[in-house]
């Protein structure tokens, strides 16, 4: 986990929408992003606080093809000053991510997506997503 602390704090952060990121929820999440020459499906759902799993779920393609590499996503709640939490996703098919995660405290949650594509720069989506019950 070192190593990828590291990473993430050595590579520019690219988001959605400028450095506030994407505005999401409350309730499930489907949105499509392009990021470059990438494009990416995410999912959120239920997308709920408390002690419900939330399933959180990434498609990344280039030209049309599925992408394999590296998927960390972390967990920060903007308004608290606690440590960030994380998930990595496990790739379950080809260029599909997939990992549940308890947003226990309901609130804006920052996600940020942290993509390693295979042999190439490691890029971020970020979403500002707002969790209730």
């Amino acid at each position: 986990m070192g190593s990828t602390l590291a990473v993430l704090s050595a590579v520019a952060a690219l988001t959605v929408g400028g450095s506030g990121g994407l505005i999401v929820g409350p309730g499930p999440v489907t949105r499509a992003v392009d990021r470059g020459i990438y494009h990416l499906e995410l999912g959120i759902a239920p997308n709920k606080g408390g002690l419900i799993r939330n399933e959180f779920t990434v498609r990344v393609t280039r030209a049309g093809r599925p992408v394999h590499g590296d998927l960390l996503v972390r967990f920060t709640m903007r308004a608290m000053p606690m440590q960030s939490l994380a998930l990595r996703l496990r790739e379950t098919a080809p260029g599909r991510y997939e990992g549940g995660f308890k947003l226990r405290m309901i609130g804006e949650w920052e996600i940020r997506f942290h993509v390693t594509p295979k042999g190439a720069r490691p890029f971020d989506v970020v979403l500002l997503d707002r969790v209730r019950i």
